[in-house]
């Protein structure tokens, strides 16, 4: 498996840069989604493309088998959603979803992926959502376009409307920590991102991943997540834009 460096939430951030750079001996680097969609307006449309495009370059450089990019709810809704979420932008959405479409039909951006017994996804699969909701009730089957029905992912309120997610139907995009660890699949240590924390709370982050086998690694620009020889380390990071 070597060394593993997980990437959070990019959020149009180039922090990613950084961290590929500070990691010349990684042997794969996995992106958990939501490349889009910043908070901060000094991330213009152009400026989100631009920054998703190296993302993808990066992959092509490597190899997708170096660079595993991984969907995100703030992804997904500019690729044929019914519903846009918090921080859609039409303009965005011209260029995003052409990218995204092709790329998620050409293998390039995946579902879900699996290294020994760590399970990545942007948010976790629940024992639940992979038996009741979704078209492909095995896990293998996520990443194959041609038998998974993609508009499983969207967001579901079958056991509760819960404004954040926080329910065992939700899908590998949307469900939060709480409902996956009361549900999350045997035999796997899942490695999500989706739900943010600050650095005041790293240390229960850690606690928690230890204690449920659930990592949340949405913590840019802060940290960052290395796995290697069976240990789960979060690195901090110094960056400015």
């Amino acid at each position: 498996m070597g060394k593993l460096v997980i990437i959070g939430d990019i959020h149009s951030r180039a922090v990613w840069r950084k961290i590929v750079n500070d990691n010349p001996d990684a042997d794969k680097f996995i992106f958990l989604g939501d490349y889009f969609d910043s908070y901060e307006k000094r991330y213009y449309p152009s400026k989100q493309i631009f920054n998703f495009k190296e993302i993808l370059k990066l992959q092509e450089d490597l190899g997708d088998d170096k660079v595993i990019l991984l969907l995100g709810n703030h992804d997904y809704h500019y690729m044929n959603s019914q519903k846009h979420y918090t921080g859609y932008n039409q303009i965005t959405y011209f260029d995003a979803s052409p990218l995204l479409r092709e790329n998620y039909l050409n293998g390039k951006i995946k579902i879900i992926h699996i290294e020994d017994n760590l399970l990545f996804s942007h948010a976790g699969v629940t024992d639940y959502w992979l038996k009741n909701i979704s078209s492909s009730k095995e896990l293998d089957k996520l990443n194959d376009v041609e038998q998974f029905d993609f508009r499983t992912l969207e967001w579901n309120m079958e056991c509760g409307n819960d404004d954040f997610g926080n329910t065992k139907s939700n899908s590998p995009i949307w469900v939060r920590p709480e409902a996956l660890i009361n549900d999350k699949l045997d035999g796997y240590i899942q490695v999500v991102g989706h739900t943010w924390f600050s650095p005041d709370e790293i240390e229960e982050t850690i606690r928690m991943g230890k204690e449920t086998d659930v990592y949340v690694v949405d913590c840019l620009p802060h940290h960052y997540l290395i796995i290697e020889n069976n240990e789960f380390k979060y690195i901090e990071i110094r960056y400015e834009e």
